[in-house]
Formats: C-alpha cells, sequence, structure tokens
C-alpha cells in the first residue's frame, strides 16, 4: 500500500546486529526513552506523548510485557517537571516557562541575571544557552519551528559539581561526579578548566532525597542529577530514563 516497513534486527552471538527477513516483533519488553523521530530534530512533548499513548495502548492489550519507563515516568524527562517537584519539597532550581517571546523578552529585560536557557525534553546538551539583556534575541527565530515555549529557563548557578545517582526500582546502582565540567555553549578542550569524572558515594541525606525523586516519578531504571554550588547548597538538575 506504499508503506515502506521497517527493518528488523535481532542481536546474535557477542551482540553482532543481524538483520533479519522476519516480519513483525514481537517484545516482552520495550525501552520507551530518548526518541529521535527525525535525525537532528529534537522530538516535541506531544510527539513524545502520542508515541507513549500508542505504546501503553499496546502494553494495555498484551502486546507489549513491560514498558520501561513508563509513560507516566518518560514525561518526567520534561524538565517543566521541576516546578512541580519544587512544590512538592524538592531543592531546584528557580525554573521559568514562558508562553510566548514577548513574555520571555519583558522578563529577560527586568534582570541583570544571566540564564540558562534549555530545551526542555532534553536533547544531549544541544539547543542550551547562556542568555542575558544583550544577546537574548538570538531566541527569537529558532530551528526546527522552535518556539520559546519549548524552552525552560533558570538563573546561572555558580556551580562547583553535579553528581548522577543511578537506580534500579528502590536499588541505587551507582554514582559518578563531575568536577569543573564543560557547559553546554563552552567548547570542548577551551574552557580552561579540566573536566574529570570520577566515581562517588553520595552522602546519605542526598541519597535518600534522590531516592524519594525517584519514587515519585515512579522509574524503572534512570538516574537523578544534582548540582552542587559553591555555597555548599545542592538543588536536583533533572531525572534522566534508562540511555544513561
Amino acid at each position: 500500500n506504499g508503506i515502506k516497513r521497517t527493518s528488523v534486527y535481532i542481536l546474535k552471538e557477542n551482540l553482532n546486529v543481524e538483520i533479519t527477513s522476519g516480519k513483525g516483533v514481537n517484545c516482552d519488553l520495550f525501552l520507551a526513552e530518548d526518541f529521535r523521530l527525525i535525525p537532528g530534530v529534537p522530538t516535541t512533548i506531544e510527539k513524545a506523548t502520542n508515541i507513549l499513548n500508542y505504546l501503553e495502548e499496546k502494553r494495555v492489550k498484551g502486546d507489549i510485557g513491560n514498558l520501561v519507563n513508563s509513560k507516566k515516568a518518560t514525561l518526567y524527562g520534561d524538565d517543566l517537571s521541576l516546578i512541580e517537584w519544587g512544590e512538592k519539597g524538592f531543592p531546584v532550581p528557580d525554573t521559568y516557562n514562558f508562553k510566548n517571546f514577548n513574555s520571555f523578552e519583558k522578563f529577560i529585560l527586568n534582570s541583570d541575571k544571566n540564564y540558562v536557557v534549555k530545551y526542555r525534553f532534553g536533547f544531549d546538551g544541544l539547543y542550551n544557552f547562556l542568555i542575558n539583556k544583550n544577546n537574548y534575541s538570538q531566541l527569537r527565530n529558532l530551528d526546527h519551528n522552535m518556539q520559546i515555549s519549548d524552552f525552560v529557563v533558570q538563573p546561572e548557578l555558580d556551580l562547583k559539581s553535579e553528581s548522577r545517582m543511578i537506580f534500579f526500582g528502590d536499588e541505587f546502582l551507582g554514582a559518578r561526579m563531575i568536577t569543573d565540567r564543560t557547559r553546554p555553549w563552552e567548547e570542548k578542550g577551551k574552557c580552561g578548566r579540566k573536566h574529570e569524572t570520577e566515581a562517588y558515594i553520595p552522602p546519605k541525606n542526598e541519597l535518600e532525597m534522590a531516592r524519594d525523586l525517584f519514587r515519585y516519578i515512579g522509574a524503572d531504571l534512570g538516574c537523578i542529577d544534582m548540582l552542587h554550588l559553591k555555597d555548599g547548597k545542592s538543588v536536583i538538575l533533572e531525572y534522566n530514563g534508562v540511555g544513561t
């Protein structure tokens, strides 16, 4: 009927990938994270929600045994969720979202601070900007028909380090710490700082707070990222799913 069907691949010995002549896919486990419908183009919340609705329908029908992570948990990858988490008592950065560019412009022009403006649904550090009243106009005409409403706005923080704690349900699997990380708007190797990643043992209070948020999100597998500031405070940066 003029429809081009996707190819089907299987994992052979030593995890070698091989295309098969089979048609259709049977699966007990489906990874619902990290959709990239068009290479280089970020997936919108609306498109991700439509996909997840379809997968959830398949799960209910029994065509998929387990959806990892659930629709609810996957959509918590939207950084707009930080506003909700803050209302629930979790420490998060001040987070703003603007419906149109005019309201964003008014906010920026009334402040002398720098702000981090980043794509809400994660995109490997792409579409992540350091903005102030002198350069905000670069966001007036964004690629791929993106709007300012597709972004969250947070004040630039005096960052010391960033930790990532990985969970499988209630089980803590491990953590890493990044010190002096290269910011997304900086060129690697030219920021004047040494980018270091090390194994990390989080203190009990930090681990329990991350676990409490992970329970709230309801994920099967994923991680909680936290920013550690030079004033001694820590705030939750984001939740990431199975792609960690």
